[in-house]
């Protein structure tokens, strides 16, 4: 039930880490743009304008992250004891 729970939690944590992301003044400004640029040129479509940002935005961020997380599967972390004490290296 902890690892469920623990899963559930991080998940929502990641979740609402972006929202907040997705807030970033960057973002709001290019959606802000963008749509009253599609409202002058087309109103129709300044409706849909936010749908391909939105969609290619999430894609490059699920790319990034499934990326990350296929090249740590390959890492592993040094044994301890085979790294050197870097104070007794740096007395040396």
């Amino acid at each position: 039930m902890d690892s469920a729970l623990n899963s559930l939690s991080s998940l929502l944590l990641l979740f609402f880490l972006g929202l907040r992301y997705g807030l970033d003044q960057d973002h709001v400004a290019y959606m802000d743009g963008s749509t009253w640029r599609a409202l002058n040129d087309n109103p129709k479509s300044a409706l849909l304008v936010g749908t391909p940002f939105a969609l290619g935005h999430g894609l490059l961020v699920t790319a990034i992250a499934i990326g990350v997380s296929l090249v740590t599967q390959q890492l592993s972390a040094p044994d301890c004891d085979a790294v050197p004490d870097l104070a007794v290296v740096a007395s040396n």
